[in-house]
């Protein structure tokens, strides 16, 4: 577990302008990239396909209404948990799909320095534990 820099997090508007990883069945499939705020929870990205295979997952309607995708922050490298495309099947004419609750949240943010603390006094207990049975004293 990594600490997130708040900082950088809010800068990049909460993961957004980082890009993402779209993941199916845990197969990196296609990536999402220039997003584009459209309206009050909504953003837009163009969608990117590795191949001609992943176009047949990426471009299928039905993995999109039925969110059968994960999204993974490509510099994060955390994931989205709450990530939906639009209400409508989308339109792939153009190549871009809307989404909302695509982001890394301030819950995580919370949640990794909480963990950090965790380990921090577990490390140190640890140490305690060490010396207290080097020296031959038990707490």
């Amino acid at each position: 577990m990594r600490f997130l820099n708040p900082i950088k997090l809010y800068k990049s508007n909460y993961g957004r302008n980082f890009g993402w990883y779209i993941e199916y069945k845990g197969q990196r499939v296609g990536e999402l990239i220039n997003v584009r705020h459209e309206d009050q929870f909504w953003h837009s990205y163009d969608i990117i396909s590795l191949d001609k295979e992943t176009d047949k997952i990426l471009f299928n309607p039905e993995n999109w209404d039925y969110s059968n995708f994960e999204f993974r922050n490509k510099v994060l490298s955390l994931y989205a948990k709450n990530a939906l495309c639009s209400g409508e099947s989308p339109d792939f004419t153009e190549s871009r799909i809307f989404m909302r609750g695509l982001y890394v949240g301030p819950n995580i943010v919370e949640e990794s320095i909480i963990l950090c603390f965790e380990f921090i006094e577990f490390i140190i207990d640890e140490i305690r534990n060490g010396l207290s049975a080097l020296f031959g004293r038990n707490r």
